[in-house]
């Protein structure tokens, strides 16, 4: 992560992913904390403002609960991450029928 701008870099597989995976992937890990959610959406607004980015959120989202599901992750982000994942394919869906 970098500051003052925030911005994650993650070199391993730089360029591997859509734009919107990466910071997903760690809002999905701060699903417990909603004000935390709340600044971290605010914060990278612009890699979830297109499709692609939403919906690269989205999967990294379903990827950490899987993660949850399969006992690799913390089992407590289950529920939070639940209503995440509603909300995100709610919001995909309606996006989707833009398009």
């Amino acid at each position: 992560m970098t500051a003052p701008v925030l911005s994650v870099l993650d070199w391993e597989w730089h360029g591997y992913s859509p734009v919107g995976y990466d910071p997903g992937r760690l809002i999905a890990f701060s699903c417990r904390h909603e004000s935390l959610v709340s600044r971290l959406e605010r914060a990278f607004a612009s890699c979830f403002a297109s499709f692609t980015g939403l919906a690269a959120r989205t999967y990294a989202t379903h990827v950490v609960d899987g993660g949850v599901k399969d006992g690799s992750f913390d089992p407590e982000l289950g529920p939070a991450l639940g209503r995440m994942l509603n909300r995100l394919d709610d919001e995909l869906r309606v996006r989707s029928q833009r398009l």
